[in-house]
């Protein structure tokens, strides 16, 4: 007389391991989240858990960053088999704004005439939070935060320039 035992072992479902990223608003290729993740199992859907903007594709499981995307989380849920558990993987998205410093401009003055001079009614467009240099040019005195340019100036030409730091991958602008 004998008796058997048989066990299945039924394969883990494998949503991988977590992951996080940090891309540029300027970024427009989309992001394939399932290369994002290390050891992930095919076949699992993905779902976006929070923030806005940007084109998210859930049945292709992809991203396309905008301009106006905010840092996102996304889930990937792997469906278990025969009674397993489902598993979970998230894929953050840190998206980073390119800073913009603006159009550049010019204006002429008479150097008798004008006290200071404010810099920043000289460009357009400028994000704030930007430092002033002056790159040529003598005499003045230049408040670097404030971009007022004060006498004693001297006739010539000045330029000024303005510069915001980018965070990774972000470059200066």
């Amino acid at each position: 007389d004998s008796s058997r035992a048989i066990i299945n072992v039924i394969p883990f479902a494998g949503a991988g391991n977590d992951c996080g990223v940090q891309f540029g608003n300027h970024h427009t290729q989309p992001l394939v989240l399932f290369s994002l993740l290390t050891g992930a199992q095919p076949g699992g859907a993905w779902e976006r858990l929070s923030g806005t903007g940007g084109n998210f594709d859930a049945v292709a499981g992809t991203f396309t960053v905008s301009l106006t995307a905010t840092n996102s989380r996304f889930q990937y849920v792997v469906t278990g088999n025969n009674g397993c558990g489902n598993d979970t993987s998230f894929a953050d998205i840190t998206v980073n704004q390119q800073p913009d410093a603006g159009l550049d401009g010019s204006i002429s003055v008479c150097d008798s005439q004008v006290p200071s001079i404010n810099l920043f009614n000289i460009i357009t467009g400028e994000q704030p939070g930007g430092t002033w240099t002056l790159t040529s040019g003598s005499g003045g005195s230049l408040d670097p935060n404030t971009g007022i340019f004060s006498q004693p100036f001297a006739a010539g030409t000045y330029r000024f320039t303005y510069r915001l730091i980018g965070t990774a991958p972000c470059v200066n602008d």
